[in-house]
């Protein structure tokens, strides 16, 4: 039995299901997403997309569906007034310099010169998020980053393609969204003591 297929089809599944915890949490104003971090994670992971569908890809593109799907709906639903409202300089810097990596990613024509771009990219995007977890680790939601991290690992898992255009994003993802989910739990306890 080829296990790859269910392993990312589960690890699709995990990542859209992350959603429900993450947008109810918005919804009762519990989680405030940095909506210059999911609205430029938006763009670039519809562009990750069609990179990696233009590099060659395996089953681990289901989790890039998955999280464009989510990550789409988090920056429609911030730009609604669900969002984090106090932006910084380090916000509209990384804001600005995430969109320049985006289209720096653009003109490139390399698909894995792309990847790498998107990977650097998302990692600057992310810092105005990691930053307001660390000092406030309620503004988000534990259970939507350890389901996205579970996702992550599974996609990794499912590749049948062992290339860095197919492992570089979902091995990137895990990381980050490991990462997120230690920040929030250990500040949330580290609050507690």
């Amino acid at each position: 039995m080829n296990w790859h297929p269910l392993l990312a089809i589960l690890g699709g599944i995990v990542q859209i299901l992350s959603a429900i915890p993450y947008v109810r949490d918005m919804l009762w104003g519990q989680t405030r997403p940095n909506i210059i971090s999911w609205s430029l994670w938006t763009v670039l992971q519809s562009i990750a997309l069609a990179a990696q569908l233009s590099a060659g890809f395996s089953w681990s593109v289901l989790l890039l569906v998955a999280m464009t799907f989510n990550t789409a709906v988090v920056a429609v639903l911030g730009s609604m007034g669900y969002g984090y409202r106090r932006y910084g300089g380090l916000d509209y810097t990384c804001g600005a310099i995430g969109a320049a990596a985006i289209v720096l990613w653009l003109i490139t024509g390399e698909p894995l010169v792309a990847l790498t771009l998107s990977v650097a990219a998302d990692f600057i995007i992310a810092i105005p998020t990691v930053v307001k977890t660390i000092r406030d680790p309620h503004s988000e939601t534990l259970l939507a980053w350890f389901l996205v991290a579970v996702a992550s690992a599974l996609t990794l898992l499912s590749t049948t393609a062992f290339t860095p255009s197919n492992l570089l994003y979902p091995s990137y993802l895990f990381l980050i969204t490991a990462s997120m989910t230690c920040i929030i739990f250990f500040g949330r306890g580290a609050e507690k003591a």
